[in-house]
């Protein structure tokens, strides 16, 4: 295997992550609700083009992010809120002028922006952002959330995906939705049972033995409007179409009232009929808006720039529409992916959550599973996963064929607990491509 071949496969295994410590808590929840009803002012930066793995694990882009005069952009903590915000659609306004007197360029901020959050940005401060176009220089721009513009047909409508998911653990992520999701919930023994969401934008759950498929979900959107969805099986990496949409931002609902919204199992409800929009003062006192940055106590986001149903139900003035959703479909064709191969009976090996206490930034080899991997950031846990057929190599800290790779039956050990040489690769890679940042400088 030449230096190429490496190269696009750390690329690969990049965007093959799971991080494991996040937990959102209602105080995100109103951050992000409240940005919906009220205009908020910041700094915003041109940064150039977006240069791929972005921190909300969106990529690719669904088709509601990619229409014409749309753009993408990275947010700061205060309105990545633990990914809550990702996938958020936001109108900025800028008038030219500059954030101070040395900070201008040939290409001015001016005029009505239209963007989806995307990306994290450790620099952005409150209501500032990083814009993926060119041009140069830091401007005043003021921002509000609004409804993500609406496309027709299956294109439209939102869509699940699996990421490093098995049997006895699921990772899943609602995309392409018009409002932001801030919950989901597994059925489990006749109960719902609340997700953890994950820093990169995901929800996660496990512990619950062998979770057999087909399953019902249910997502809540930022206006407490709920969505049940029956998912088939698991197939990881492939976008899932569902028939449901959103009804859209409910400025009247109270986020208070929302039950699940990724605190990880702290909301257990009985299956039954799925409840409208809560509006008002119905189950709590409706916040007043407020352009709070991230609580007080809250867990630090990482800094760096990582990547890092089938079927279902929707409620239109408190009625609720079930369905199921049409077979996956991979590359724009209509046949349907083949169904996954039955589970062993023996779980595998769940993930470590603090196995990067203490470590310093890098990639480790899990000592369970030699197809899988820990990357350290920041002391920030990702549980990773090489591409199938291959196993990672701890000697050269890349995925490699299984016949390069030295794995026993209790796994394998890292033979230097150092950071990830992938510097020489990195620039390897910029000398090849001709590339002013790639994705693997970005997590560097």
């Amino acid at each position: 295997m030449d230096v190429l071949e490496f190269s696009l496969l750390i690329c690969i295994l990049l965007l093959k992550g799971t991080n494991l410590q996040a937990q959102t808590s209602m105080e995100n929840v109103k951050a992000i609700w409240s940005r919906y009803v009220q205009a908020t002012d910041g700094n915003s930066t041109y940064y150039n083009d977006y240069p791929g793995g972005g921190a909300c694990a969106l990529d690719p882009a669904s088709p509601l992010n990619k229409l014409p005069d749309w753009m993408l952009v990275a947010a700061g903590e205060a309105d990545y809120q633990k990914s809550l915000g990702c996938g958020m659609c936001i109108e900025i306004n800028a008038n030219g002028e500059q954030a101070n007197s040395a900070s201008g360029g040939p290409t001015p901020m001016k005029g009505t922006y239209k963007a989806t959050i995307w990306d994290l940005c450790g620099g952005c401060k409150q209501a500032g952002f990083d814009f993926y176009i060119k041009g140069f220089g830091k401007y005043k721009t003021s921002f509000k959330a609004i409804e993500c513009p609406t496309v027709p047909g299956e294109q439209g409508k939102i869509q699940l995906r699996f990421a490093g998911s098995h049997n006895w653990y699921i990772k899943l992520q609602a995309r392409n939705s018009e409002v932001v999701t801030v919950g989901m919930e597994i059925e489990h023994n006749n109960k719902w049972v609340c997700m953890k969401r994950s820093a990169d934008n995901y929800f996660i759950i496990s512990g619950l033995g062998e979770i057999k498929f087909p399953k019902k979900f249910r997502i809540t959107s930022i206006s407490g409007e709920q969505l049940v969805t029956t998912v088939p099986y698991v197939k990881n990496d492939v976008n899932i179409p569902t028939d449901l949409q959103y009804s859209g931002f409910n400025p009247d609902s109270n986020p208070e009232s929302i039950k699940c919204y990724g605190q990880d199992g702290k909301s257990e409800q009985p299956i039954g009929p799925t409840s409208a929009p809560a509006s008002g003062t119905e189950g709590g006192t409706q916040p007043t808006p407020t352009a709070s940055s991230s609580p007080s106590g809250s867990q630090p986001l990482p800094t760096s720039k990582l990547p890092t149903s089938a079927g279902g139900s929707s409620v239109s003035g408190g009625v609720v529409q079930t369905s199921s959703a049409p077979p996956t479909t991979v590359g724009g064709n209509n046949r349907p992916s083949p169904s996954p191969t039955s589970p062993t009976s023996k779980p595998p090996e769940e993930p470590d959550e603090k196995f990067c206490n203490g470590k310093p930034s890098g990639l480790y080899a899990d000592p369970n599973d030699c197809s899988s991997f820990y990357h350290c950031s920041n002391g920030i846990t990702y549980w990773k996963h090489c591409p199938e057929g291959l196993l990672f190599s701890p000697k050269l800290s890349v995925c490699d064929w299984p016949a390069n790779v030295e794995c026993g039956v209790g796994g394998q050990q890292d033979v230097e607990k150092g950071p990830h040489p992938g510097v020489k690769i990195t620039q390897i890679l910029k000398k090849r491509e001709g590339s002013g940042t790639s994705i693997l400088s970005k997590q560097q």
